[in-house]
Formats: structure tokens, C-alpha cells, sequence
């Protein structure tokens, strides 16, 4: 399931017990919703396999050259 994520603006890389996710595109909001799309996916695999994550431990890095970003919302990674 977690390999399926590559592809379509998404990138990921896994090594042991952990997960780099990359999410490339042109909308602020279109990158937005990608990354949610694969932490909600990501969070779904985790939860059928009892696997437990710390929220607390994740990063959200932005990399950009504009000034603005409209549109932008942060992701959620087991929000409740």
C-alpha cells in the first residue's frame, strides 16, 4: 500500500522505521492536498498493521521561492 504513494506529484523513501515523503507541484493547495492524501494513506497502513507513530516526532518542512503561498493548508498526521 505504502509503495503504491509514489507517483502522480508524490515521492517516497522508507528505511527501516522511517518515512520521507516529498510532495512536487505547482498549487500551493494541490501540494497541500497530496500530502494529506499520503499521511492519511500512510496513517491507514499504520492502523491496519498496528503500527504506532508519534505525531510529535514528524517534521513539515516547506521548500519555495514565492513569497505567498495562497491557498496552502498544513497537512494533519493523526489529528483527532
Amino acid at each position: 500500500m505504502i509503495t503504491g504513494l509514489t507517483g502522480g506529484g508524490i515521492h517516497i523513501q522508507c528505511y527501516a522505521d522511517d518515512i520521507c515523503l516529498l510532495a512536487v507541484g505547482k498549487f500551493p493547495k494541490a501540494v497541500s492536498g497530496l500530502m494529506q492524501w499520503a499521511l492519511y494513506t500512510i496513517q491507514s497502513w499504520c492502523n491496519e498493521g498496528g503500527v504506532l507513530v508519534n505525531p510529535d516526532k514528524t517534521e513539515f518542512v516547506v521548500c519555495t521561492n514565492r513569497k505567498k503561498l495562497l491557498g496552502f493548508f498544513a497537512p494533519h498526521f493523526f489529528w483527532v
